[in-house]
């Protein structure tokens, strides 16, 4: 049987890191971090993702520190929350559609 590939992206933060420990014993695991790619440049993101060589994907990648967060709530769709938050998750759906 095939060995299944997951792509994590987002795989250094603390959720991703967790999923790629757990699913190392079972599949394929390939990692994605913010080094590798910015989820809010839609040409690193269809760079990265335009052949698949993975099975499924894990987006666990955001801007998650509440506090900030919060404070660019006041920014709305200007802020670095909603780019990578909403925007960013956007870039990375529109390429897996398209794959």
């Amino acid at each position: 049987m095939k060995t299944q590939t997951v792509l994590v992206i987002g795989s250094n933060g603390y959720i991703g890191s967790r999923i790629i420990e757990k699913l190392n014993r079972q599949f394929n695991t390939i990692g994605i971090n913010r080094y590798k790619m910015d989820i809010t440049d839609k040409d690193q993101v269809f760079n990265q993702l335009e052949n698949p060589k993975y099975d499924w994907v894990i987006h666990a990648a955001a801007k998650a520190h509440i506090d900030n967060c919060e404070k660019d709530r006041l920014l709305g769709e200007s802020s670095e929350t909603w780019k990578i938050n909403v925007e960013g998750v956007q870039n990375v759906v529109d390429e897996i559609k398209k794959s």
